[in-house]
């Protein structure tokens, strides 16, 4: 509820539940109840903030949102094929660029709308995944600023990835390799700077890679150095208008992580989280070891399915 874009989620949420329960009014009823409680303090917030429990956090927002051809809310208006593009496959803000694996899910909803598999499910996930793209390419600042991919499309993600299920079944040995790569690659983005500039055009050469080569950069007067943990931007300020009074040294420590305490600025420094991950992977493939292998005859009815 704290975020208007989770209407899109919740939305198609309930028609989805709609689709598949038996008692369709029980389930519109505990919607309905559950929904209530939250709507509610919304609207007081809303009534305590801005004098009107109608009145939106947009009615009130920074004028750089605001655009004269706008359709909806001062800043939404027509989706572009151009910048639907640049959210899917370019190296800017791509996301097939930065997270590969998910064009196995994009490929693997294809083939379910396209054999008439799962319906309801097909229809949440591609219902969900193309009202979000859409809404951020209307989107007058649908680069979201300084980051790292399409961050506005995160929300759709996690229902984008379902359909990976299917590809891994039908192409294991390509779907893992992808998976690798593209966790790899989220992980060194996350460890190095997942900030960047929103200038810069070819965000994973010329930041995250030359960062994690040793480069140093300076924006408004302060000096972004890799190798790791290299935002040096507190919460309390913005990169508009960085303090003048925290010093170089105080910067290293506003993004950091537990290794840095003991080898601050290497790649030394992420030893905790990579044995902490050991473990966990360890754990994972001990517990897959105990549980028995599924029949080819099940595995094949449930792709047919």
């Amino acid at each position: 509820m704290l975020n208007y874009a989770a209407l899109i989620s919740a939305g198609f949420l309930i028609i989805y539940g709609c689709w598949i329960s038996k008692r369709k009014t029980d389930f519109v009823l505990y919607s309905f109840l559950g929904g209530a409680l939250p709507i509610a303090l919304l609207l007081w917030y809303h009534f305590v903030c801005f004098g009107s429990p109608f009145a939106t956090a947009n009615t009130n927002q920074l004028a750089m949102f605001d655009s004269a051809n706008a359709v909806v809310l001062g800043m939404l208006g027509v989706p572009t094929f151009a910048v639907i593009y640049e959210l899917l496959f370019s190296y800017y803000r791509g996301l097939f660029y930065s997270s590969p694996v998910l064009l196995l899910a994009l490929i693997s909803l294809i083939q379910m709308v396209w054999k008439c598999q799962r319906g309801p499910e097909a229809f949440l996930i591609g219902a969900i995944f193309i009202a979000y793209l859409m809404m951020n390419s209307a989107f007058n600042h649908w680069h979201a600023g300084w980051t790292f991919g399409p961050r506005y499309l995160i929300p759709a993600l996690p229902f984008l990835a379902l359909p990976l299920a299917l590809a891994f079944m039908q192409l294991p040995r390509i779907a893992s390799g992808l998976a690798v790569f593209s966790a790899s690659l989220i992980f060194l983005i996350t460890m190095v700077d997942p900030q960047v500039p929103s200038e810069t055009k070819n965000p994973l050469y010329h930041h995250v890679l030359a960062l994690a080569q040793g480069d140093r950069f300076v924006w408004n007067g302060v000096s972004i150095e890799g190798p790791v943990s290299a935002n040096p931007i507190g919460v309390f300020e913005g990169w508009n208008r960085p303090d003048a009074g925290i010093s170089a040294a105080q910067r290293r420590w506003h993004s950091f992580n537990l290794g840095e305490f003991f080898w601050q600025g290497s790649f030394g420094s992420l030893t905790p989280l990579m044995v902490f991950l050991g473990i966990g992977f360890f754990g994972i493939s001990q517990q897959l070891q105990k549980v028995e292998k599924v029949p080819p005859a099940v595995v094949a009815k449930v792709s047919s399915s």
